[in-house]
């Protein structure tokens, strides 16, 4: 109630966060405003489409390159590269169907890129880890707009790890199939 000697004043009203839905908090400015790590960015970039090849409009990565030089054991070098991608989604708490989506990229990139020649053109072509990154950032713009903090249950992480196991197991392929080439060979 205004005094006598402010007569016009108004009081400020308190504000309380709302909620979109029933039970679901607003995310914070803080996490909406935080930005994905400038360095997974510039990892995707060189693993996949850093440098562009003169006269064209074509752009190579770390990962045809490497696959070239070395047949299978480059795919297991930029897998392990592939891998910061699946701990971001992680902390990301990217749910387990856009998960899947992300370790089938991987797997088709490993098991992709055996074949010499071959599976460097389709590393060059595919670009698993720009795919990747590209559904980690519309996870975040979904639940920014949403307002919702996405969680997981223990069947999410069950399924998770099974579909980690399948997609280290698509990373070591490579160099268990060269080793048995050479062993052929040799």
């Amino acid at each position: 109630m205004p005094s006598q000697s402010e007569p016009n004043r108004i009081e400020p009203q308190q504000s309380r966060p709302r909620q979109s839905k029933p039970g679901q908090a607003l995310v914070s400015k803080r996490i909406a405003r935080k930005a994905l790590p400038s360095w997974l960015r510039e990892l995707v970039a060189w693993l996949d489409d850093k440098i562009r090849i003169p006269g064209t409009s074509i752009h190579i990565g770390l990962d045809p390159i490497i696959g070239f030089f070395l047949p299978a054991a480059g795919d297991v070098v930029t897998g392990v590269g592939s891998l910061s991608l699946v701990w971001m989604a992680i902390r990301e708490r990217v749910p387990p169907s856009v998960m899947l989506r992300m370790l089938f990229n991987m797997a088709v990139d490993s098991i992709g890129g055996v074949l010499p020649v071959i599976g460097d053109v389709f590393d060059l072509l595919f670009k698993s880890n720009r795919r990747n990154l590209r559904l980690i950032e519309q996870h975040r713009e979904r639940h920014i707009q949403s307002g919702t903090t996405p969680r997981w249950n223990l069947w999410d992480y069950v399924f998770f790890s099974v579909a980690l196991c399948i997609v280290l197991a698509s990373i070591a392929l490579p160099l268990w199939l060269l080793s048995r080439l050479i062993d052929m060979l040799g």
